[in-house]
């Protein structure tokens, strides 16, 4: 079924400092099908970030997301400090999970990420756009005002 994705990635803990230029900058970097999508760099304590930002991508035909924490480095690529795989057919049977996802970085463990994810298929998407009295330009507009983060 048609539908997309809503990632909001709450907090981290992390293990290890893998910056070589002094504090780390994490992010999450979404890969989901064609899409790669970066997410806004961590408040607080890099070994320990918090997010507080919404990500929503179509993944119509999709079984799985690949979820990278990067450090954002200024003068060369951004380095993969921890990755997780996560699997779409469970989100969208049950709809919405929230809770801990291990990651890991070249096959040990590395932290854990907090994260709600949410499937919303285009259907009801629609059904609930056609009943509000606010209607936006975007969808993540629409998610965010309809109050579904």
């Amino acid at each position: 079924m048609p539908g997309s994705f809503v990632f909001k990635p709450m907090q981290a803990h992390l293990s290890h400092n893998r910056s070589h230029l002094g504090e780390m900058k994490p992010y999450c970097e979404y890969h989901l099908g064609q899409y790669k999508i970066q997410g806004q760099i961590a408040q607080a304590n890099p070994l320990n970030p918090h997010w507080t930002d919404v990500t929503i991508i179509n993944g119509e035909h999709e079984t799985k997301c690949k979820i990278e924490v990067k450090d954002k480095a200024t003068l060369k690529p951004s380095r993969v400090l921890a990755e997780c795989v996560i699997d779409l057919d469970e989100i969208r049977m049950k709809g919405e999970v929230t809770k801990w996802i291990e990651l890991y970085h070249e096959g040990e463990k590395e932290g854990e990420l907090f994260i709600e994810i949410r499937y919303i298929p285009d259907d009801e998407a629609e059904k609930e756009e056609e009943n509000s009295m606010e209607k936006t330009d975007t969808s993540m507009h629409f998610l965010l005002k309809k109050g579904h983060f």
